[in-house]
């Protein structure tokens, strides 16, 4: 997964988005991996907020999200295979509307981390 953009990292709206997307998408953690078991890329961009005086709060740039494969093929007299990506869906143009963040106590009851359970092996 890719995130694109400044405001992925700046924003608050977006850095929310960014870490739903990361929940969503979370896979397995591995600390190795071949070239080739990477198939596929999900990309997910936006592009600089404008700071336009007449703009309004909500004026922010849209999110697109697009998912691609990954298609390596062999270049002659070369041992560095030519990667190339191929769009193959789903493909969303984003728009962020309604925004209301939680209350102080709300969000700290949201954010709790539950305890460990004891496990009982029989």
């Amino acid at each position: 997964m890719v995130f694109c953009g400044p405001l992925f990292d700046m924003h608050p709206r977006y850095i929310h988005f960014k870490t739903l997307m990361m929940d969503f998408f979370r896979g397995q953690t591995v600390e190795k991996m071949e070239l080739d078991g990477i198939q596929h890329v999900v990309s997910v961009s936006t592009g600089e907020q404008v700071h336009d005086p007449s703009a309004t709060k909500e004026d922010l740039p849209p999110i697109f999200f697009r998912v691609y494969i990954i298609r390596s093929r062999k270049v002659a007299g070369s041992k560095i295979p030519k990667v190339e990506l191929e769009e193959m869906g789903p493909r969303m143009d984003l728009k962020l509307g309604r925004w209301q963040e939680a209350n102080e106590e709300t969000m700290t009851m949201a954010l709790k981390k539950p305890k460990e359970t004891a496990v009982c092996v029989i």
